[in-house]
């Protein structure tokens, strides 16, 4: 910067020498600039590779380093149409106008023993990883409570019952007892609630 603000000045004065051999500095300072920011985001992105290697390595457990955190083009492709057609869905239900009938609960909190999930998806229907990562926020419900956690499955983050169909509960409910499986702990159906548009919610209790 300061080397182009004197080419402007010798430019002014005339000398025209001096402008040259300036302006050639110049050149040269925005191509070394031009180096290290492509060198600083190279290594900004192989830092974020390198961490979600390292938060995928924490959820698999132990069991990690031995574990291959690749996926084949066909598993890319496959996953990735899961991802798509549940977005998709989620988007449709999400459009829909908000029912005034239904009672909201109040906003999911961070902490606490208490968590809200509107679908849980069959582990094997989805991300591998991300069943691991569910029993992970899980198990630190359980250690909030005291061996003890609440799941309101077809409820919003934000309080909202939006329901689920009679068979997405029931899948929602089976994935939860294999995170809960997976912990030594139990799962009973406390009760159900009404959700939008004649949609049901699910209260359970999880004791590890």
């Amino acid at each position: 910067a300061h080397a182009v603000e004197a080419a402007l000045e010798a430019a002014l004065s005339g000398g025209e020498a001096k402008l040259a051999l300036l302006a050639q500095q110049a050149a040269m300072y925005e191509a070394e600039a031009a180096r290290l920011q492509a060198e600083l985001a190279a290594g900004a992105l192989r830092e974020a590779a390198a961490a979600a290697r390292a938060a995928v390595a924490a959820a698999l457990g132990p069991e990690a380093a031995a574990a291959s955190l690749q996926f084949s083009k066909d598993e890319v492709r496959e996953l990735s149409r899961r991802a798509l057609a549940d977005t998709c869905a989620r988007v449709r239900m999400r459009k829909e106008p908000r029912d005034a009938s239904v009672r909201c609960l109040e906003r999911e909190r961070e902490d606490g023993n208490v968590e809200y999930k509107l679908r849980l998806k069959d582990p094997a229907e989805g991300n591998p990883y991300r069943i691991q990562q569910l029993i992970t926020q899980m198990k630190y419900r359980l250690s909030e409570g005291g061996a003890e956690c609440f799941y309101f499955v077809g409820v919003e983050d934000d309080g909202y019952p939006r329901g689920l169909e009679e068979c997405d509960l029931r899948r929602s409910m089976a994935t939860l007892r294999h995170m809960a499986d997976a912990l030594g702990a139990e799962v009973a159906l406390v009760r159900t609630l009404p959700g939008a548009g004649g949609r049901t919610c699910a209260l359970a209790r999880v004791r590890g």
